[in-house]
């Protein structure tokens, strides 16, 4: 499983929605917590999964998807799913006819979701993440 975190993955994650990275694996050690913990998360999750909103919290901010004061860095996740690795893995982007399309389309997922907030920092990004797949965005981007 891959996120689109959002990401990316996103990714998705990703959105995971995006394929797992050295900050990802130290966020994991970090937690004391395995990828597979976080790969066996059903999507969309559960926004209360401490386990998660931590791990999240550390790979988005790593990523710099995240400010130091908790606000999603709009632009950066725009530029993420707009890059050439991204669009080159997923399987999403491939179903757009044209890039402009793909832009409009990622440019309106944010629009959607630019105003989700959590109680905590991690529960943002799980929400962001839920969000994304709710407009349109699938897991493994």
């Amino acid at each position: 499983m891959k996120f689109l975190i959002v990401y990316s993955a996103l990714l998705v994650g990703a959105l995971a929605f995006e394929r797992w990275g050295p900050g990802e694996f130290e966020c994991a050690n970090k937690l004391n917590t395995t990828i597979k913990t976080i790969q066996d998360i059903p999507y969309p999750a559960v926004e209360d999964n401490t386990v998660l909103n931590n791990f999240m919290l550390c790979a988005w901010k790593k990523r710099g998807l995240l400010s130091d004061d908790g606000n999603v860095n709009w632009d950066v996740l725009q530029n993420l799913l707009l890059s050439k690795d991204y669009l080159e893995s997923s399987p999403l982007y491939k179903s757009y006819e044209t890039f402009a399309d793909w832009k409009d389309f990622v440019q309106g997922v944010i629009n959607k979701c630019r105003d989700v907030r959590g109680d905590t920092d991690g529960q943002t990004v799980v929400k962001v993440q839920n969000c994304f797949l709710q407009h349109g965005f699938s897991k493994d981007g």
